[in-house]
């Protein structure tokens, strides 16, 4: 299992939309920030290659000008063995 917490800047004037994107992904989470066009997104997905999956596709949604990791915990049980491996 992955949870992952990110920070989503959004061009200007497109967070209200972008959210609404977002939120209708499965496993996301999203609370907008107050005057400011940034989203907190939290993620659940199964594993790393899941999660690459939903970040790659929420990097590509119309609206996002940067996606920023804060925070990631990725089950080693279900990461690549390298990852496993490393750490």
């Amino acid at each position: 299992m992955s949870i992952c917490g990110y920070l989503v800047l959004a061009k200007p004037g497109a967070a209200p939309a972008l959210a609404g994107r977002l939120a209708a992904l499965p496993g996301c989470d999203v609370v907008p920030a107050r005057a400011h066009d940034v989203l907190l997104l939290v993620t659940d997905s199964e594993g790393a290659h899941d999660d690459a999956a939903l970040r790659e596709r929420v990097e590509r949604l119309e609206g996002v000008a940067a996606l920023v990791l804060t925070f990631g915990d990725v089950d080693s049980v279900s990461a690549p063995r390298s990852a496993a491996r490393d750490g």
